[in-house]
C-alpha cells in the first residue's frame, strides 16, 4: 500500500524489517539503562536527539522515491550532528574522581575536528545526492522505484540509446560515492577516524550499531531490490570499492594506536565483507 501520492510504501519486507531494528533498539536502551554512569552524566539534549534518531531512522524502509530517500537521509544526518553537538557537555562535575574524569573527557581538538569532518562530509554527500536525483528526474522524469526499474528495463531490453549506458554507470557511482561519504565507508573513512576520536564511547557504540546497522540494511536493500535492474553497473561499482578498499585498509589497520580508531576501522572491515557477499549475490 503506497500512500502520501506515492512517497512512501507499506510492504511485509520492510515491516519486518521495521519490527527487527525495534528490538535491536529495545535492547540498545536497555544497555542505555544499566549503565550507570550515563544515568549521571547525560544531559536531556543528547536524550532528545538519541531518541528522534531511534523513532525516524526506521522510516527509510518505508521510502518509495528517490527524492523521500534523500529527505529522510538530510533530515537523520541533521539530527546525528546535533547529537554529536551536544555530545560535548558529556564532562564530569565533580573531578576528585580522576577515572571518571578521564573517561567522560572530550579534548578540544577532537571535538572541533569531529564536528568539522562531520559537517562537511554531510554537506559534499548531499551535494552529491541531489546531482544524482536531478539527473534522474531528467532521464525518466520520475524516482519511484518501480518506475526506474521498469523504465531501465525496457531501455536495456530494446537497446535503446536515449539513455546512454556510460552516463547510467556515471550516475551509479555518484550515488554510491555520495553514500559512502555519508556512512563513512572504506575508502571514504579516514574522516570517520577524526569523527570517533571526538565522541564518547557511547555515542561510538550507538554510531557503530544502530546506525550503521539501519543505514546498511538499506543500502542491501537499495541494491537488490529498489535499483535491482541497474545489477550490470552495480557489480562494477562495488567491485572497483572492494578492491581499492582491501588495499587501502591493509595499508592503514596494523599502524592504529588509538582505541577509537580501532573501533572506527573494526567496523569498516565487516562492513567490506558485507559488500562482497552482495557482489556476490548480483552474480547469482
Amino acid at each position: 500500500m503506497s500512500f502520501w501520492w506515492n512517497h512512501f510504501k507499506v510492504n511485509n519486507l520492510a515491516l519486518y524489517l521495521i519490527l527487527l531494528l525495534a528490538v535491536v533498539n529495545y535492547l540498545f536502551l536497555i544497555v542505555a539503562n544499566n549503565t550507570s554512569l550515563l544515568n549521571t552524566f547525560v544531559k536531556m539534549d543528547y536524550i532528545f536527539a538519541l531518541m528522534n534518531l531511534n523513532n525516524f531512522m526506521p522510516i527509510i524502509f518505508l521510502t518509495n522515491t528517490l527524492f523521500t530517500f534523500l529527505f529522510v537521509l538530510e533530515f537523520v544526518s541533521v539530527v546525528v550532528f546535533y547529537k554529536f553537538v551536544v555530545s560535548k557537555v558529556w564532562t564530569i562535575k565533580d573531578n576528585t574522581n580522576v577515572n571518571n574524569f578521564l573517561l567522560f573527557r572530550n579534548l578540544p581538538n577532537y571535538y572541533l575536528n569531529m564536528m568539522f569532518f562531520q559537517y562537511w562530509s554531510t554537506f559534499f554527500s548531499s551535494v552529491l545526492i541531489v546531482f544524482s536525483l536531478i539527473s534522474y528526474i531528467y532521464l525518466y522524469n520520475t524516482t519511484e522505484w518501480f518506475l526506474l526499474n521498469l523504465l531501465n528495463n525496457i531501455s536495456l531490453q530494446s537497446g535503446s540509446l536515449f539513455i546512454n549506458k556510460l552516463n547510467s554507470l556515471i550516475l551509479i557511482f555518484v550515488l554510491v560515492f555520495a553514500f559512502l561519504i555519508k556512512i563513512g565507508f572504506t575508502p571514504i573513512h579516514l574522516y570517520k577516524v577524526e569523527v570517533y576520536k571526538g565522541l564518547p564511547f557511547f555515542a561510538i557504540f550507538f554510531y557503530t550499531t544502530y546506525y550503521f546497522l539501519v543505514y546498511f540494511l538499506f543500502f542491501i536493500l537499495f541494491i537488490l531490490v529498489y535499483f535491482n535492474s541497474f545489477s550490470v553497473y552495480w557489480f562494477y561499482v562495488l567491485t572497483l570499492v572492494i578492491i581499492v578498499s582491501f588495499f587501502f585498509i591493509l595499508s592503514l589497520l596494523f599502524g592504529l594506536n588509538y582505541l577509537k580508531s580501532f573501533f572506527a576501522y573494526s567496523s569498516i572491515v565487516n562492513s567490506l565483507a558485507f559488500v562482497s557477499l552482495i557482489v556476490a549475490l548480483l552474480n547469482v
